[in-house]
């Protein structure tokens, strides 16, 4: 997911990535984490606007995105940009993945960075979350812990992995869905677009689909961060 901010002539990009890949893969195959990797917390940044501009071009230029703007009050979009210079300053942009909270400066990877733009501004609509997100319940019997004696190997999670059971020993994952706001937008313009009180602009970048939420009512209320 890649988060723009845009102010007249002036485009801010960004997003969270991963630092290296290969420490995903050796917490599996080595350190035998299981599916405690989920969980995992790993060396990240927030990359500039002209390295995510790169790869966000060629993905128009293929048509494999889609997109949502949220047209915003000044204030809220300083607020945003304060968010982010507040955000690298705490160190919070060097924690990937982990539990997904990025305001607690308990990581974040790139879905979690961007929702987090919509509570701070009071635009995380109860459909969106309806739609984006997925809660899965992870079973303690497939999270290893490689500072401690449990081990979970990768054969073991291949052919015995089923998402746990209520009342079963679990750990619940919660997360927002690239694919899922991909599908939801696209969606939503093939059976809205037609519709004069859907509450969406429908946009085309293009071949890429996009829909616009006026957000220009809504109250910055919520705290940049949280305990």
């Amino acid at each position: 997911m890649v988060i723009e901010l845009r102010k007249d002539s002036t485009i801010f990009l960004t997003g969270m990535a991963l630092d290296d890949m290969g420490g995903f893969r050796k917490s599996i195959f080595n350190d035998k984490i299981g599916l405690g990797v989920l969980f995992k917390l790993a060396p990240g940044h927030l990359e500039e606007t002209h390295q995510v501009k790169n790869e966000l071009t060629a993905r128009i230029e293929s048509s494999d995105a889609a997109f949502i703007t949220f047209k915003l009050t000044d204030s809220a979009y300083n607020y945003l940009i304060s968010y982010i210079d507040s955000f690298k300053l705490m160190g919070y942009d060097r924690l990937y993945n982990g539990l997904n909270m990025p305001r607690a400066g308990k990581g974040s990877g790139c879905t979690a960075f961007g929702i987090s733009f919509l509570e701070l501004i009071n635009a995380l609509l109860p459909e969106f979350r309806d739609h984006w997100a997925v809660s899965v319940n992870i079973p303690e019997r497939l999270i290893g812990d490689s500072a401690s004696a449990k081990k979970v190997s990768f054969w073991r999670i291949l052919f015995s992995f089923r998402w746990a059971r209520d009342g079963r020993p679990h750990r619940k994952l919660i997360l927002y869905e690239p694919y899922l706001i991909y599908k939801w937008i696209n969606e939503v313009w093939e059976k809205d677009q037609d519709k004069p009180n859907s509450g969406y602009r429908f946009l085309q970048v293009g071949g890429i689909r996009g829909v616009e939420v006026d957000c220009r009512h809504q109250f910055v209320i919520s705290p940049m961060f949280v305990k």
